[in-house]
């Protein structure tokens, strides 16, 4: 990686969010004119109703029925804009100016399942339950119990396809999220990062990450510069990139990173902050998960090792979305990163059973020593009653109103084992 990519990154700390009668960031609070964006939401005839609302931090609220969430965020000064391949051509991204809205997150909703039929998606590739509880006993799980929410729900227009309905509405998720990063154009931010390679002695180790992404198709998928990655072979990207939004998600599956989480990346930014300290950050490989059969594992597995070993890494840092099979292709990294001599850490959540007591990985490699674990998917978690629900009426397969008090696995609470290091919660071994 070289510095030919400059990225200013203007964070705006937003302290609260309110409806008013006029869109504008002024003192810390920002106001929204709801009439506005939803007359903008209308102008796409593929919805019927377009619901917007605010969900604060510590309100006795449960957003359902959770599809993305992402981080407001826009281009300023220059002719590209942030999620490239949607909201503009797909141009790179990764320099420039870009404007973001901190402690705040547009969350998309929809009863994608009432589309189910019985030639439409099954339980395992439809879409599931994910919850955000903004208080409570379960709001510690889900690090968007944090974050002030705009919250869009969708009711789509008769007789279009469900595939009609996803792209319309992860459009306008990234319109509404520029829109508002759009407010603070000629204000000064409150705070500013610089993200670019600052040169380093060459007796700093060199990492690279890779980057595992949800990729089986229609409903679990992620875009990069507004193209499926299903097929995409290992493709080395900058990080910067990827903060500017090259990365979209449309994956519903529980175990895939909204876009919220690849514009803030753990890994990427601890990697940027010790750049240049004690290592040498070598770049960004990211590549597709859950194939069919072992030698497509073998063969995605052994073109991202030697991508890596190209880059002259000395350590590599690897990360995964999905199930079973992912874990699969995430230890085959690792076996033939080793094998290449290259140090490797991966990270992945366990499915140990509801007392985590189970094997908790479905495959693992003997070169695999060195695992960092974001917790149980399968652990048992009691969520309290609410007294307001975001996103529809009723829990997804439990049918059972959503303002109830009932037990479900970690796997349903919005992104609570996030494998990129976007968690709440931590554990010591002592």
């Amino acid at each position: 990686m070289n510095d030919f990519m400059n990225l200013k990154l203007c964070s705006f700390v937003v302290k609260d969010v309110i409806f008013s009668k006029k869109s504008a960031l002024s003192g810390g609070v920002l106001n929204i004119q709801k009439e506005e964006i939803e007359k903008n939401l209308y102008n796409d005839r593929r919805f019927k109703k377009v619901y917007i609302d605010v969900a604060k931090p510590g309100e006795m609220t449960r957003i359902i029925h959770t599809l993305d969430i992402i981080e407001p965020r826009a281009k300023v000064g220059e002719g590209s804009r942030v999620f490239p391949g949607f909201l503009g051509p797909p141009a790179t991204v990764g320099s420039g100016t870009t404007h973001r809205l901190q402690n705040v997150a547009v969350i998309t909703t929809a009863d994608i399942e009432a589309f189910k039929s019985v030639e439409g998606p099954s339980s395992v590739t439809g879409p599931r339950e994910r919850v955000v509880d903004m208080a409570g006993e379960a709001a510690i799980f889900s690090p968007f119990s944090e974050t002030m929410n705009v919250v869009l729900n969708f009711e789509p227009s008769p007789d279009i396809s469900m595939e009609e309905f996803e792209d319309a509405i992860r459009m306008a998720g990234l319109w509404v999220a520029e829109y508002l990063a759009r407010l603070t154009s000629n204000m000064p931010p409150d705070h500013t990062e610089n993200l670019h390679y600052q040169k380093a002695g060459n007796d700093l180790p060199k990492i690279v990450y890779i980057y595992m992404l949800a990729s089986d198709g229609f409903l679990r998928d992620t875009y990069l510069y507004g193209e499926r990655t299903t097929y995409l072979m290992p493709t080395l990207i900058h990080p910067n990139e990827i903060a500017d939004g090259a990365l979209v998600n449309a994956s519903q599956s529980f175990a895939s990173s909204p876009t919220y989480v690849h514009q803030n990346n753990k890994v990427i930014t601890g990697l940027w902050e010790r750049q240049g300290k004690d290592l040498n950050f070598a770049g960004v490989v990211v590549l597709t998960r859950h194939h069919l059969t072992h030698q497509d594992k073998e063969r995605k597995a052994y073109f991202a090792a030697k991508l890596a070993k190209m880059l002259g890494a000395d350590g590599v840092v690897s990360t995964q979305e999905g199930g079973g099979n992912s874990i699969v292709e995430q230890m085959l990294i690792v076996k033939f990163c080793e094998e290449l001599g290259i140090k490797t850490v991966t990270v992945t959540y366990e499915m140990g059973g509801v007392q985590g007591k189970d094997l908790p990985l479905i495959y693992q490699v003997k070169e695999a020593d060195a695992v960092v674990s974001t917790g149980n998917r399968e652990q048992l978690v009691r969520l309290p009653k609410m007294e307001r629900v975001l996103g529809g009426t009723h829990i997804l397969y439990k049918n059972i109103p959503a303002t109830e008090s009932y037990e479900t696995f970690m796997s349903d609470i919005a992104f609570s084992f996030d494998q990129t290091g976007f968690w709440r919660v931590r554990a010591w071994d002592y």
